[in-house]
């Protein structure tokens, strides 16, 4: 057979080898291979009965593992003085149940910025040492792998390698993680110390706090999550993303646009008392939904998984409900749906709003009412709205302090017009 034509069949091959496998793992990344999916149980006090019974309630056939924060290290008072060590209390027997089975379940120790002035000399990687001993090799409970959650200054990478090079050589047959933080893909240190760990957990989601109380609260920009998971894949490094469930509040003092404090676990009792506008940020689960169905479709070979935060748990009201979650891992979009609702009683109309869908909704930014009839009315909105307009068309904007999430099947009151008028039901 000439050279030339043997030429062209090899060509011909492999242009039809190189469509097929372009069709398996797609132009960007890789099809064939499954996304693992995991959730972070950083509740405190994870024994509590509810938060127990979220471990034991979670879907094992699409979430695998579990990731308990198992402590906390803080060295706020100095190098060279004995850390500040916080152990939430663990959910023991839930997680003994859990090991009977397969699982990928993890323990997670949580470092502060505060120990970057150790430098990771020995003395401090041999207190992580120690502490993550406890979870290791445990008869009580263990895990196989060790994730280090660690504020590393972004400019100090090189000092956070030598951590994780002395827990590497002490646990060597122990799956090494540690997060990361997309600012960190391009420093020239990032490299070199991703390749001690088995793996990293690429962290999308952050809070970006608002320069002015009148712009949005935003803990997840899913376009910027993309382009981090493409810049991460070209690495080549394994890495899991972790993505938020939560919501937050960022309360800003009274005549300025200075941040006094950010809650996104525990509400306080009561606000500061120079407290000025408080904005309400959340995850959207339809936005969510649709990286998870991207990413399930196409993704870079490095990507191996899914890390969700946090648990959700059924009292937890700064967190998505325990089935919109179970809805979102399954890759089903959990339904949006609010209306408005004018309960008259007399001269009174009172304005409901009302969520008839399957996930927590926040309150209309702003309410337009139409107004028809004679004579002159008040409005009351309580410390939800205020209101302004003429006296046909009625504007309801938010207070300044705004409203939880409304869960699913619940009412509000948001206020109510008296006069011998009729108020018409605005289209949510």
């Amino acid at each position: 057979m000439p050279k030339r034509f043997v030429i062209v069949i090899t060509l011909v091959f492999l242009t039809i080898g190189g469509f097929f496998l372009w069709q398996k793992i797609g132009p960007s990344g890789n099809s064939g291979a499954s996304l693992t999916q995991r959730v972070y149980v950083w509740q405190r006090i994870q024994n509590a009965p509810v938060v127990a019974s979220a471990i034991e309630s979670v879907p094992r056939e699409v979430v695998s593992g579990m990731l308990p924060l198992v402590a906390e290290v803080h060295f706020r008072n100095g190098p060279d003085l004995a850390p500040e060590i916080v152990r939430p209390s663990l959910a023991v027997g839930s997680f003994q149940k859990r090991a009977a089975g397969e699982n990928s379940d993890a323990a997670v120790i949580r470092i502060g910025v505060s120990a970057a002035e150790t430098e990771w000399n020995p003395k401090a990687c041999e207190i992580v040492e120690t502490l993550a001993r406890e979870f290791l090799m445990s008869p009580i409970w263990a895990t196989n792998e060790l994730q280090i959650d660690y504020d590393c200054p972004q400019k100090r990478l090189g000092e956070f390698a030598k951590l994780l090079s002395h827990l590497k050589a002490a646990f060597p047959e122990k799956t090494l993680t540690f997060t990361a933080l997309p600012t960190w893909l391009g420093e020239s240190e990032f490299a070199k110390t991703a390749a001690i760990a088995d793996s990293y957990v690429l962290q999308v989601h952050s809070l970006q706090l608002p320069s002015e109380p009148s712009q949005p609260v935003v803990l997840i920009n899913p376009d910027s999550a993309r382009a981090a998971v493409e810049r991460a894949g070209q690495l080549g490094h394994p890495f899991e993303v972790a993505l938020p469930t939560y919501s937050c509040f960022v309360i800003f003092e009274a005549d300025s646009d200075r941040v006094l404090d950010v809650v996104s676990e525990d509400l306080p009792r009561r606000w500061p008392s120079n407290v000025g506008r408080v904005k309400l940020g959340q995850t959207d689960p339809a936005a969510m939904t649709q990286l998870v169905r991207e990413w399930k479709k196409s993704h870079p070979a490095a990507m191996c998984g899914l890390i969700w935060y946090r648990l959700p748990v059924a009292t937890d009201v700064m967190n998505w409900p325990p089935p919109v979650w179970n809805k979102v891992v399954r890759g089903e979009s959990p339904v949006q749906q609010s209306e408005f609702e004018i309960r008259r009683e007399k001269l009174r109309s009172t304005i409901v709003f009302k969520n008839i869908g399957e996930t927590t909704v926040p309150l209309p930014e702003t309410i337009e009412l139409q107004i028809s009839g004679e004579g002159e009315y008040q409005f009351d909105g309580g410390k939800l709205y205020v209101g302004e307009g003429d006296p046909l068309k009625f504007i309801l904007k938010k207070g300044p302090v705004d409203h939880l999430p409304l869960p699913s099947g619940k009412a509000v009151e948001i206020g109510w017009i008296e006069g011998n008028v009729t108020v018409l039901v605005p289209e949510s």
